[in-house]
């Protein structure tokens, strides 16, 4: 496969493709599958969405966050659904693999952790499509779309009082703890909850916590599935 580069690539003095992007959805700019993308998380509230649309045969995504100038991390939606997450610790690269059969447009979500952030120094974004399924090696998250756990989604976020989380479980019943983490791993919320089958709706309260970033744990005592939450 050939991939052609747009912006500028990892690098001081790069362009700062895109912009403006701070919002989801339909003012989102579209993107290529197999074209490398540069932009810059330039500020600490700044951060980057881009749309893409796939269709038959090549439903299957990879998309892979490169030449990182800082701690950041990239999200894929179905649309405005949460699909996962990676956040790689550190400038490491960040990967999503979603095998799905599904098609239609998707939104990747780039930012920088707990306000990272380098005004000159470009991040490279692609995403690959395929017919056949992506293959993983254990360094990238991959996302079963028939078989697994996890957060789906938190509502609102950035939140101020009550958190709506949509935990998606495949086992009949299942006990898991949820804690509310600040960026320090100090444990300001935790609770117990059971669990069911398919989509389940937990609720918390955040008022009495300090404005901040957050990270939303949920632990079904052999695995970890979080989600970063701001509360404000």
């Amino acid at each position: 496969m050939i991939f052609t580069t747009t912006g500028g690539g990892g690098g001081g003095g790069c362009t700062d493709f895109g912009e403006p992007n701070d919002v989801s959805g339909a003012s989102a700019p579209t993107i290529n599958a197999g074209e490398v993308y540069s932009a810059l998380i330039a500020t600490s509230g700044d951060d980057d969405w881009y749309k893409f649309k796939t269709s038959n045969p090549a439903t299957n995504i990879r998309v892979t966050l490169s030449s990182l100038p800082a701690d950041y991390d990239v999200e894929l939606y179905n649309k405005g659904t949460f699909v996962d997450v990676s956040e790689n610790a550190g400038t490491s690269d960040e990967q999503i693999i979603w095998n799905t059969s599904t098609r239609g447009w998707r939104l990747v979500h780039v930012y920088g952790w707990a306000g990272a952030n380098d005004p000159a120094d470009c991040y490279d974004l692609l995403v690959e499509v395929s017919a056949t399924s992506f293959r993983t090696d254990g360094s990238e998250l991959f996302v079963d779309e028939d078989l697994r756990n996890g957060i789906m989604g938190l509502y609102p976020n950035p939140a101020s009082d009550a958190v709506s989380m949509v935990y998606h479980s495949v086992l009949p019943k299942q006990d898991v703890q949820v804690s509310v983490m600040n960026v320090i791993g100090q444990t300001a919320l935790t609770m117990n909850e059971l669990t069911v089958e398919g989509d389940n709706l937990i609720q918390f309260d955040v008022s009495n916590l300090t404005p901040g970033i957050y990270v939303v744990d949920v632990f079904d005592g052999k695995s970890h599935y979080t989600e970063r939450l701001v509360v404000n």
